[in-house]
């Protein structure tokens, strides 16, 4: 499982180091920036992009993945919105596949595009108590009572 990072200053960048290079069917598309897809968990939604940085200088044992986490990414390069209301905190599905270019091709053509890896990702801020300063949702305090005025009697029919 990865860890990625959501800071209150942004961007705020995650390196992963997933080992890969044997699972690629085609072995010449390493050099190219893979494509990374994050469906969250808890909403269904996904994002996809490709790395702002990608070294597979050690390609035998690892690559080097950075993404940047931001409240303006909007997938492509690099940059992808995480910890909101659409991709709160929380576990993510991770899948890698092989690219064929170092940019983001279309939707249509991701989905038939070799998987090299697939794994889980939890999305958190920095510290425990900063949770407050970068929340994902905002709660509204509930204060009326409608029971008083509308009642609901459950009866045997």
């Amino acid at each position: 499982m990865f860890q990625a990072i959501k800071g209150s200053t942004e961007p705020f960048q995650s390196t992963f180091y997933v080992n890969t290079y044997d699972k690629y069917e085609n072995i010449d598309n390493i050099q190219y920036k893979p494509i990374i897809t994050f469906t969250s968990q808890m909403t269904g939604n996904s994002a996809s992009l490709v790395p702002i940085l990608y070294d597979y200088t050690n390609k035998d044992r690892y690559v080097k993945i950075d993404i940047s986490i931001s409240s303006t990414g909007s997938g492509g390069s690099g940059f992808v919105n995480l910890g909101n209301k659409d991709f709160p905190y929380g576990f993510y599905d991770m899948i890698i596949r092989e690219n064929t270019t170092n940019s983001l091709p279309s939707a249509a053509s991701i989905a038939t595009r070799p998987i090299v890896f697939t794994g889980l990702m939890n999305l958190s801020s920095v510290e425990p108590g900063e949770f407050h300063a970068n929340p994902a949702v905002t709660y509204t305090e509930y204060t009326t009572n409608d029971s008083d005025t509308e009642s609901v009697y459950i009866t045997n029919d």
